[in-house]
């Protein structure tokens, strides 16, 4: 009997080895789901009811990210139903509110061995492409809470983000034994299956294990060429004018055409 149950254990071993080696390439897709304070929204007090039932609190969109161990590209995810616009009209009180919902486009690749990433993003319909050689790495401070998050043994990190993001919790396994993330949330040991910061989280929905076809990640190359730094002026700024333009804060801005 003896060894019979030795071969029994090696073999278990042996295939618990080989599924671990597989979870280094494939592809998971995640739900962004952003959620928006009303009570900020300027001309809120002065709004009909029926009206503000119909501005949405939240909005959700999904994006994927394709990984091997030596590097990753996250984007958009090309769904088939995109988000209807609401085109409110109140002919008595001569109101009218048009919202639009669309997610800006965006692609980052990251090399997880040399830490080069660079990031295609909109910007208020123009596009910037930023290079930098070395990406910042978040000062994670990693508990010993777990949870599952798609099917996966999870454990908790968190960092204390800028004054927009909060403090950030992340979930990342080490069953996918990849440092990947969604965005910039990345660079621990496993990859990041949720996070959760300030008004926004993004979480895993499915994990596919496959070898991806030649040519899946490749560097973004359209848009204008800034650095990082450049980009965050750019960035304060034009957001700072549209603000000033349309009034409202956060993720919502509303075009008042008072007659």
């Amino acid at each position: 009997m003896k060894p019979t149950i030795t071969l029994c254990i090696f073999m278990l071993s042996f295939l618990s080895l080989s599924l671990f080696a597989q979870n280094k390439e494939g592809k998971i897709v995640y739900t962004e789901t952003v959620k928006f304070d009303l009570s900020e929204m300027e001309g809120m007090d002065e709004m009909p009811e029926e009206m503000k039932a119909m501005i949405p609190t939240e909005q959700s969109f999904q994006s994927v990210l394709f990984f091997t161990d030596k590097e990753s590209l996250y984007s958009n995810y090309e769904e088939k139903e995109k988000p209807k616009a609401l085109d409110y009209k109140d002919p008595e009180r001569d109101i009218e509110i048009q919202i639009d919902m669309q997610m800006p486009e965006y692609k980052q690749y990251v090399n997880l061995k040399t830490g080069e990433q660079v990031e295609s993003k909109d910007l208020f319909g123009k596009m910037f492409l930023i290079s930098s050689k070395k990406a910042e790495s978040p000062k994670w401070k990693i508990s010993n809470e777990k949870k599952e998050v798609a099917g996966h043994l999870c454990q908790k990190a968190t960092y204390e983000g800028d004054e927009e993001e909060g403090t950030v919790e992340a979930w990342f396994t080490t069953e996918i034994p990849v440092s990947v993330g969604p965005r910039k949330f990345r660079q621990l040991p496993g990859a990041v299956l949720e996070v959760n910061f300030n008004n926004r989280q993004i979480l895993a929905t499915t994990i596919d294990f496959l070898t991806l076809e030649e040519g899946t990640i490749t560097k973004p190359s359209k848009g204008k060429k800034v650095s990082a730094e450049e980009f965050k002026k750019i960035e304060a700024a034009k957001q700072k004018e549209m603000m000033e333009m349309y009034g409202g804060k956060g993720n919502i801005i509303i075009e008042r055409d008072e007659r």
